[in-house]
């Protein structure tokens, strides 16, 4: 080491994000939340769109994922409700869907309805990661907090 300090920075790859998880099936909400909460994303669970759309107002998530088949409101009501908002209400927020339902019927109405990604269930928690981890607007958000973390131990 020659005297000099090293200095090791670990981290887990969803730390420094907020992510606003939305299904109505308490199980399924619980197991997404403990993917995500395993990678270091905090978790905002809620079971209803109407919630989820007050969250958005009020918490400013960095993302949202959202299972389709929900009663009352579905996430197709969601996301456009989501996306009549201006920006600063949160209107912009990246979003991925989640359904159970047949890919090939469900994903091009999410993608037209305003997700950026579909995901099918069973969710497979690295396929999941791998698509937050794509999601273009989130890495400024992990290098900031990265840096931060690095000003903080140095």
């Amino acid at each position: 080491m020659n005297g000099a300090s090293e200095v090791i920075v670990t981290s887990l790859p969803l730390e420094g994000l907020c992510i606003l998880a939305v299904d109505d099936d308490p199980d399924s909400l619980l197991l997404l939340t403990v993917i995500l909460e395993s990678q270091g994303a905090k978790v905002i669970p809620v079971a209803s769109a109407h919630t989820a759309l007050e969250a958005v107002r009020l918490e400013r998530p960095d993302l949202l994922i959202s299972d389709i088949g929900m009663p009352e409101e579905d996430g197709l009501v969601l996301i456009r409700n989501i996306r009549a908002l201006n920006k600063a209400q949160g209107g912009a927020i990246p979003a991925i869907a989640l359904s159970a339902l047949e890919p090939e019927l469900c994903q091009p109405q999410c993608l037209a309805a305003g997700f950026q990604h579909y995901v099918a269930k069973p969710v497979d928690p690295e396929d999941l990661i791998a698509i937050i981890l794509d999601i273009q607007t989130l890495p400024s958000k992990r290098l900031q907090s990265f840096d931060s973390k690095l000003q903080s131990v140095a």
